[in-house]
């Protein structure tokens, strides 16, 4: 099949190539909406189905074996371009976006504005479950997209490394506590994980490349830069990863266990 035009996708370029019998589509929004309407042939996926619910780490990735067998199972396999979609460009696209790219696969994209988008231009839309037959999905863990409280630690002492806080002001600032500490990793940068978007109508769209760049470059976070991507739980981080993938930052991670596990434990370093 032809190569996709990155990791977003456009809903014309979708509609384009719908049939393509390598494309595999992937709904992660909630279940009822996708009962009630969904690309055709989507099949259905929770984001929370990829963590990993024994792992004392909150918020960690299933481990290799398990999760080639939940993708595979939905017919997800080495061979697929791989398109994930919400309502709009949710954290929850993103951090699919990255699940699958930290297992090495690196056909997947998002779709720009998600069924929104879709919906605005006039596309139709199913109520029936999409279903694809299962696949063989090869995972190949690429361990320099993941942060570790261990490898936060180990870069703050760096020049080179500096941390992304996408959530909200109030969290960064500590007014909002949603663990035992209050506050932020030190030698953060805060950029909500919103601000990556433009509103057109009723759809969120990234915003174009050059204003995404000034935006973050503007904070001081530039591409010769390690970056720590963080929020609470590793899903809004993963917006902020996905972001700077889309601007081609070369050593971008995304910090799963984020301020879960940081803010509560008692030795990390908290600044507010």
């Amino acid at each position: 099949m032809p190569e996709p035009p990155g990791i977003l996708v456009k809903s014309d370029w979708l509609a384009a190539h719908l049939n393509d019998p390598g494309l595999r589509l992937v709904d992660v929004g909630a279940p009822q909406r996708y009962q009630q309407a969904h690309l055709q042939g989507a099949v259905a996926l929770n984001p929370g189905r990829l963590n990993d619910p024994t792992n004392p780490v909150p918020s960690q990735l299933l481990p290799p074996e398990r999760f080639a067998a939940v993708v595979g199972q939905l017919g997800l396999g080495d061979d697929h371009h791989i398109v994930i979609y919400d309502d709009t460009v949710t954290p929850g696209a993103a951090r699919v976006f990255w699940a699958f790219e930290y297992y090495g696969h690196e056909r997947v994209s998002v779709l720009d504005g998600g069924l929104g988008a879709w919906h605005s231009q006039g596309q139709p839309t199913s109520n029936q479950p999409g279903h694809y037959p299962p696949a063989t999905f090869t995972p190949r863990p690429h361990p320099e997209r993941l942060a570790t409280k261990e490898s936060v630690l180990q870069g703050l002492p760096r020049s080179d490394f500096v941390c992304l806080d996408t959530r909200s002001r109030e969290e960064h600032t500590g007014q909002r506590q949603m663990a035992l500490k209050g506050g932020h990793i030190p030698k953060s940068v805060h950029v909500e994980w919103v601000n990556n978007l433009q509103q057109q109508g009723q759809v969120a769209f990234f915003k174009p490349l050059e204003e995404l760049r000034a935006l973050y470059q503007q904070a001081g976070l530039t591409p010769d830069k390690e970056v720590a991507s963080y929020c609470q739980a590793g899903v809004r981080a993963a917006h902020g990863y996905l972001a700077l993938r889309l601007l081609g930052y070369p050593r971008v991670r995304n910090y799963a266990g984020s301020w879960g596990e940081w803010g509560n434990d008692p030795t990390t370093p908290v600044e507010q």
